[in-house]
């Protein structure tokens, strides 16, 4: 009996597909995280967020990071953020929950995805 080579390509992809099982034998996939062989999820519907009047009027400006789960729809089920700008927070959490992005396949199934990302505020 002969094993042919693993690459480290192949050993990812069979670790994915080992983890994906154990998820759906539990209830429901838990997701990957964006990185290696897991692209970034293409965004098709972007909603920008609406500048927080109390924020400008403080002149309060920058970056707002969200750890966001994205269902296997293309939906984006969660949302944390995870480096704060308090009068920008709700704001950027409005807008993201509104993204959408085409479905993750996964050997042809719709899986979960989680990724980071970052909303720009820009005093104007």
């Amino acid at each position: 009996m002969s094993m042919g080579r693993l690459t480290v390509g192949s050993i990812a992809l069979c670790l994915a597909l080992s983890l994906t099982a154990c998820a759906f034998h539990r209830g429901g996939p838990e997701p990957l995280r964006v990185g290696g062989n897991i692209r970034p999820p293409e965004k098709t519907v972007n909603v920008s967020p609406q500048y927080p009047p109390e924020a400008k009027a403080a002149r309060v400006g920058g970056v707002v990071i969200m750890d966001i789960l994205i269902g296997p729809d293309g939906r984006v089920a969660d949302a944390e953020v995870i480096r704060s700008i308090p009068l920008l927070d709700d704001a950027a959490l409005t807008a993201v929950n509104q993204w959408e992005y085409r479905p993750t396949l996964l050997n042809g199934v719709a899986v979960p995805i989680a990724t980071t990302v970052t909303m720009n505020f820009f005093l104007p």
